[in-house]
């Protein structure tokens, strides 16, 4: 099974599954799938809406119900929620506007919500928020990206942006140790 048929096939779970954990990466490639018409816009808008809320309340509702105890258990967690609630601290409304940006914190975020004094319904209301925004954006961002560099095929696109991240990752790695 080739790209395009797996994409054709499981895209719209692939969104929901990943979206649910971080799920930029995927949405971005979902975005160049739209720009091919593989997958619908909307479509893709609502399964990374529905995984991403889904994931949310899954991290939140751990940190509430666990957080002491997995903290205990995980010591690298411990140091990320620690940074997470000193974020929370510091500006708890831009944090709750803002976490689903965070790429590469959010689990511990929401983990930590779970473990201050937001209540689940304030953390929902602002979940399906963010969700939305968050959803449209990044795929609309993948399939603007993808129409811009003149990407012909899915294949040229994942590339792409597989060497984006690479260099994206390599320059955050120098920025952190300079």
């Amino acid at each position: 099974m080739d790209i395009v048929m797996m994409i054709e096939t499981y895209g719209y779970l692939a969104v929901a599954l990943g979206t649910a954990l971080e799920g930029e990466g995927v949405l971005l490639v979902a975005g160049l799938a739209v720009g091919q018409g593989m997958l619908s816009f909307w479509g893709v808008i609502g399964f990374a809406f529905v995984g991403a809320v889904l994931g949310d309340q899954a991290f939140f509702w751990m940190g509430r119900v666990w957080g002491d105890r997995l903290l205990f258990r995980l010591p690298g967690l411990r140091r990320r929620v620690g940074q997470a609630k000193s974020w929370l601290h510091r500006n708890k409304t831009k944090v709750l506007l803002g976490y689903r940006f965070l790429y590469g914190t959010r689990g511990a975020v929401l983990f930590a919500l779970g473990m201050t004094e937001v209540g689940p319904l304030f953390f929902l209301v602002m979940s399906l928020l963010t969700a939305l925004v968050w959803a449209i954006l990044v795929t609309g961002l993948g399939v603007v990206a993808g129409a811009a560099l003149g990407v012909e095929s899915l294949e040229q696109g994942i590339q792409g942006f597989g060497l984006g991240l690479a260099l994206l990752l390599v320059c955050g790695w120098w920025w952190k140790r300079r």
